[in-house]
Formats: structure tokens, C-alpha cells, sequence
């Protein structure tokens, strides 16, 4: 069962293939936190990609400036914490048609918040990076924000 989704048994089977080969550690928090534990670290690298600042240790870590910088606003950071939106994603396409609608009306609007954060990738050759598990290369993957150290 994932916590936050009301789906049969198929349904749920399909999820769970679709997330093979993601880390052991993914996995756990899917099945302890579901949909409402990936929402809310969608919406903390949101949140922290518009305040260029990050938290860490519980709150008692806080990094902003250079040290945001070294931190989640390094390109490899970023991207590894922009997992949590390929998830979601890959969780969407599994649902039928009108729960993928209901769990895409929580995401829409952190969306909004990290297009509006998000420049056109300066290097045009760079094709943007594939996702196992998604059909297309997602926006997301394409576009960075212009606070990112690459």
C-alpha cells in the first residue's frame, strides 16, 4: 500500500515496476510516506530553490550564500534532489486517467513556483537528461534555475 493513494491492486503492482532499480532507501520512504511525503520534498526543493537556501540536520543546519551554493545549489544536488518530481511523475502515469488528474492538481502549482525560478539551459547541445521510468525528456530536466553552480 502507498500512504495517500486510493488504487487496486494492478494499479499499485504498476507502480512498483515502474520504480525498479530506484534506490532501497526511495523505496522505503515511498511505502512509510507516500504521495504527501514526496509532495512535501517537492515542495521543500521548491521552496529552496526560490530562497536559494537549504536546511539541513532537522533545521539546525541552514545554508545560504556560497555555502547554498556548495550544498542543494550544486547541479549534482539539484538534480539528485529533483528525483522527488521524476517520482511523482512516474507515479502519474501509472494512475488511471482521473486519479493522475487529482494527484497532478497538487503538484500544478509547485510546478508554476520552479518554472518561474528556471532559465533556458545555456549550452543548446545539451540534450537534458532522460528519465527511466517516463516516457519523454520532462521540462524540469531541461531547464535550471540560474542560482545552480554547475
Amino acid at each position: 500500500m502507498i500512504p495517500g493513494l486510493q488504487i487496486d491492486p494492478s494499479t499499485e503492482e504498476r507502480v512498483w515496476r515502474a520504480f525498479t532499480g530506484w534506490a532501497e532507501h526511495f523505496l522505503g520512504q515511498l511505502r512509510r510516506d507516500g504521495i504527501p511525503g514526496l509532495l512535501h520534498d517537492y515542495e521543500r526543493h521548491v521552496v529552496s530553490v526560490e530562497t536559494k537556501s537549504c536546511t539541513h540536520d532537522g533545521g539546525r543546519s541552514f545554508n545560504r550564500g556560497v555555502a547554498y551554493q556548495e550544498c542543494c545549489g550544486d547541479i549534482y544536488e539539484y538534480t539528485k534532489d529533483l528525483a522527488v518530481r521524476d517520482a511523482l511523475q512516474i507515479i502519474m502515469d501509472a494512475l488511471p486517467h482521473q486519479q493522475a488528474s487529482v494527484l497532478a492538481q497538487g503538484i500544478i502549482g509547485l510546478d508554476q513556483r520552479l518554472k518561474a525560478e528556471l532559465s533556458d539551459l545555456e549550452d543548446q547541445d545539451e540534450p537534458g537528461l532522460a528519465v527511466p521510468g517516463i516516457s519523454s525528456k520532462p521540462w524540469w530536466r531541461y531547464r535550471i534555475p540560474a542560482s545552480i553552480r554547475r
